[in-house]
Formats: C-alpha cells, structure tokens, sequence
C-alpha cells in the first residue's frame, strides 16, 4: 500500500501550486478497496479536479493500475481544507 501512497503524493504533488499542503493518507473501509485522501489547500482543488473531471479521471486510471497487484479496488476522495 505505501506504493500507492507514494504514487498519489508524486502525481499530485507535480501538478499544485504549494506541494508542501498536500496531504495524503490511505484508509481501508472494507477488505476490498483502498481509499486514497488527497488533503489539498482550496485553490488547489480544481487543478486536481481539472476541467470537466479529466485530471481526477486520470490520476484513477493510473491508480488503478496498481488494483491487481494489491488485489483491491483503489480510489481517490479529496478533502477541502480551508488553511
């Protein structure tokens, strides 16, 4: 899982304007799937977001590559934060 983690933190992290307000934690809410939480700053948000959701979309996709491996479904949630 930590593959994951570093993954996540590398992609978003190349793409926001204050990498050092990025946020990311893992949960587990069943056996079966990986929660990835991306904890950004406000403004950040619709660049992770990107138009019309292709950022978000993508960032899953490649994810997701990862399913197999770790024989879970993997997705991404953000989390607003105003700081």
């Amino acid at each position: 899982m930590e593959k994951i983690k570093l993954l996540a933190g590398f992609l978003i992290k190349s793409i926001v304007s204050d990498r050092d307000e990025v946020k990311i934690s893992l949960s587990s809410p069943n056996p079966n799937s990986i929660i990835v939480e991306v904890d950004a700053l406000k403004e950040d948000i619709p660049i992770i977001i990107g138009r019309k959701g292709s950022v978000i979309r993508s960032l899953r996709s490649i994810l997701r590559i990862l399913s197999p491996r770790e024989n879970k479904f993997i997705d991404i949630r953000i989390v607003e934060k105003d700081r």
